[in-house]
């Protein structure tokens, strides 16, 4: 009865964890269903339940670890879902320390070989990169980043873009090719941050034969800071210092761009928050402890202006 019971749930525990849901709110029930699939060695409860440990949903802890050895048990059974979270648990250090970019590679090489689209593109990405174990080589990134694009992964279709944009690859530069394919990128599902911010960027700059337009870039660059892209909400945060006439609306919406970017590692960013916790600007008390906190850190990224100014900080 529990193996009928818990495959029975198995797309609702799917379902849940991929935000595809309209059914199965309730995302602590989510959690159990798929531990009752992960305890029954069922690839999609191994998979859903580590994505719900490694973001923290259900009301579990959030635990990379744990995460990372649920991912194994799937990709070791041959789940090509499993063999890329895999993949980016060695290549982004999720739960895996040190980052181990070779095995990464091994099993982007395995997901790809099963036609993962997700996995073609990251493949394909590793090839343009020059990742470890494999040679830079833009001829084969197109490839991977073709057959990422034909299984409608997004990510394969932005990849592909931006070699046609630049004629990368052994194609023809075409612009108006590589735009098109930015948009379905952007467009689909909730889209791939990258391309709802390169959109945005030739719309600032009417660029790729596009009309300037302010108004339609800030909506791309949006929808890629709400998904967390830090480029995305520096230039968002830039746009609205820029219209001193909406800046006492912004406020809020800057500050929180800027904190979000530095989070993620922005140092640019990281500087411009010390600034704003330094002189209290947009609403922030004055804090020079806090100021200090993100200079030191855009500092020890390499960022001189935050080095130089350092100095002058401390005397």
């Amino acid at each position: 009865m529990l193996l009928v019971s818990a495959l029975s749930h198995g797309e609702e525990c799917a379902a849940v964890t991929t935000g595809n849901s309209t059914q199965l709110k309730d995302e602590a029930k989510a959690a159990e269903l798929c531990r009752k699939l992960a305890d029954l060695r069922d690839v999609r409860g191994q998979v859903n339940l580590g994505i719900m440990y490694l973001e923290g949903r259900g009301g579990l802890p959030k635990d990379g670890s744990a995460a990372v050895e649920l991912f194994r048990k799937a990709a070791e059974q041959g789940d090509a879902r499993g063999q890329t979270l895999l993949a980016y648990s060695y290549q982004f250090g999720w739960g895996v320390q040190p980052v181990d970019t070779r095995r990464a590679v091994d099993w982007f090489r395995r997901a790809a070989d099963q036609g993962n689209g997700r996995a073609l593109a990251s493949l394909g990405f590793g090839y343009l990169a020059g990742l470890d174990g494999l040679p830079k080589d833009q001829v084969r990134a197109v490839e991977l980043f073709s057959q990422s694009a034909l299984s409608g992964d997004e990510q394969g279709q932005s990849h592909l873009a931006y070699m046609y944009f630049y004629g990368l690859g052994g194609l023809t530069k075409d612009e108006t090719t590589a735009i098109q394919m930015f948009t379905k990128a952007a467009e689909q599902g909730e889209g791939d941050s990258y391309a709802q911010f390169i959109l945005g960027v030739l719309y600032l700059k009417g660029m790729g034969g596009l009309l300037k337009d302010e108004s339609v870039a800030i909506r791309w660059f949006q929808k890629a800071a709400d998904q967390g892209d830090a480029d995305a909400q520096c230039q968002l945060a830039n746009l609205y210092l820029s219209r001193p006439e909406q800046l006492p609306r912004a406020r809020t919406m800057v500050v929180s761009c800027f904190r979000r970017s530095a989070e993620q590692g922005q140092a640019m960013a990281q500087f411009i928050l010390g600034t704003i916790h330094e002189y209290g600007m947009h609403g922030i008390s004055k804090d020079t402890k806090e100021a200090r906190r993100w200079y030191q850190m855009a500092a020890d990224q390499g960022l001189g202006l935050a080095t130089e100014w350092l100095k002058l900080f401390d005397k």
